[in-house]
């Protein structure tokens, strides 16, 4: 995942999800089973969450900016729980 980030994106380091405007979602499960770990929650939880986050990207979600932060991650965790529920 970090010679991704750094392909893609120029970031240094591993990180959680990339989303290609084409439609591909890379996502990292070591970064998601560490932080499940500290979250004491399922990995495969953190992973879903992933993968919700770079749907919505796709959708036209964008996270750059506070606010629109704040929107994605609430649809986020809302979509997440429904997902969960099933």
């Amino acid at each position: 995942m970090a010679d991704i980030n750094w392909q893609f994106l120029k970031h240094e380091g591993p990180t959680d999800v990339i989303t290609f405007q084409h439609g591909e979602i890379v996502v990292c499960p070591q970064v998601a089973r560490d932080l499940a770990r500290e979250l004491r929650i399922p990995p495969a939880e953190e992973l879903l969450r992933y993968c919700v986050h770079g749907w919505l990207h796709l959708a036209g979600y964008d996270d750059k900016k506070p606010a629109h932060r704040a929107t994605m991650h609430r649809m986020q965790e809302s979509l997440l729980a429904v997902l969960l529920s099933r």
